[in-house]
């Protein structure tokens, strides 16, 4: 498929800062009873789990998304950010790709 393709298009709007943060506050993920009480707080875990998974580039690669994916998915499961789940006692990372999949998705099952 060509690279001027819509999908193609959002999906690499994704890979970046600013495209991820839009998606989680689409998600309800930011604000009210969403991980993130405000964009402000969203914003500075998302920069500081950013420039862990790029190791100081700027954008993700798709196997980088996934990894940032699963961590916002492992928070979701465990209904907080603070502290963190760790790996050996929370949910899976595919746990975690799965809960963060349903809830951008908004899909129940």
């Amino acid at each position: 498929m060509p690279c001027g393709q819509p999908w193609l298009k959002s999906l690499q709007w994704l890979l970046w800062p600013a495209g991820l943060l839009k998606l989680l506050e689409r998600a309800g993920l930011i604000g009210g009873a969403g991980l993130f009480p405000d964009r402000v707080s969203g914003q500075l875990w998302l920069a500081r789990v950013w420039r862990d998974a790029t190791d100081g580039n700027f954008g993700l690669s798709l196997p980088q998304f996934v990894l940032v994916a699963g961590r916002l998915g492992r928070l979701l499961l465990a209904g907080c950010v603070d502290p963190e789940p760790s790996e050996e006692d929370g949910p899976s990372q595919i746990q975690g790709v799965e809960a963060f999949a349903k809830q951008v998705l908004g899909t129940s099952a």
